[in-house]
Formats: C-alpha cells, structure tokens, sequence
C-alpha cells in the first residue's frame, strides 16, 4: 500500500504528476498560488478564487491544501472544511529559498506533535521572546501537544526555559 503524506513543489512543476497523484488522496498538498492556477490553467486573483481551487484539488483526493501566496501569506484549507488564513509578519524578505519546504515542516510538526514549545523540549534550544512580552500580564504558550495550552508569566516562561527577551520584531 502507498501512502503519501505530502506533495508540494517538485511535483508541482509538473503539473500533470500532481494531479496523477490525488486519486491515492495525499495527506498533503502545498502548490503556491500561481502552481495552483497552472494546475487549473487560470490565473487566481482572489482569495476566494484560490479557496475554490483548494477545494477542487480535495475534489479529486487531496486531504489538506496549504497554498503559500508569498507576501499574502497562507491560505489552509482543512479535509474537515476549514480554511484557515494568516498573514506573513511585517518585515524584509532576504531569501526565500526553503520557506515552502519550512512551511511544510512547520505544519506537519504541528499536525503531529500539537504546538512546539520551548518548555516542552527535550533539548536545551536558545529560547528568544519578543520583549513586547514583558508589557503583557500573562502570556499563552503551547504545552507541547495538541490541545494543551499554558497560562503563565513572561518571567515565569522564560526561568522555566531558560529564555530571554529582546527586540526581535521586524518592522
């Protein structure tokens, strides 16, 4: 039995392997916009139109579509049929090299292990917080599975992680 957790870029350059693929319904498939509109021979414009053509991709056996839209950030669209958006954070693009591969790593870490948490570690990684925690009474952070969620302070976050805070918000 084959089974096929993702299918994203090296496929897609071939759009005809992609959608040979879908009939053995792929956990995974992560095209970026404009691949996503050469797999339709169109050209999306809209979320709604890149929604509709998520869809048709479940259509024809994908389970999740994660569309990465570079400077629009990411639309998901779930075999449950949510649709998840999210906006990239304020900042300078140096190189993208690697941020579908990133994506994809980023999203099956969380489908499978929950949130990542520096508490829930089993090494010791250099932990860095926005210091625009430090204004915050409590913060919110992942337990480190899925559906566990942690209220604490900064202070308490980071003596628990061995952290710090620092500006690294890019503006």
């Amino acid at each position: 039995k084959i089974r096929i957790i993702a299918i994203y870029r090296p496929f897609c350059r071939r759009k005809d392997l992609l959608l040979n693929v879908l009939k053995y319904h792929p956990f995974l498939i992560k095209p970026n916009n404009h691949e996503l509109g050469e797999m339709f021979q169109t050209t999306l414009t809209t979320e709604e139109e890149i929604i509709a053509h998520a869809k048709k991709l479940q259509e024809r056996g994908a389970r999740n579509v994660l569309v990465s839209m570079a400077k629009d950030g990411a639309i998901l669209v779930t075999e449950d049929g949510e649709i998840y958006k999210k906006q990239p954070h304020n900042g300078t693009v140096v190189n993208s090299v690697g941020a579908g591969d990133s994506m994809v790593a980023g999203f099956i870490t969380g489908y499978i292990r929950g949130g990542c948490t520096a508490i829930g570690m089993k090494k010791d990684y250099p932990t860095v917080l926005d210091e625009s925690a430090n204004a915050q009474e409590k913060i919110i952070v992942s337990g480190g599975k899925n559906g566990i969620q942690i209220e604490l302070t900064t202070e308490d976050y980071l003596k628990a992680c061995k952290g710090k805070t620092a500006d690294i918000t890019l503006r």
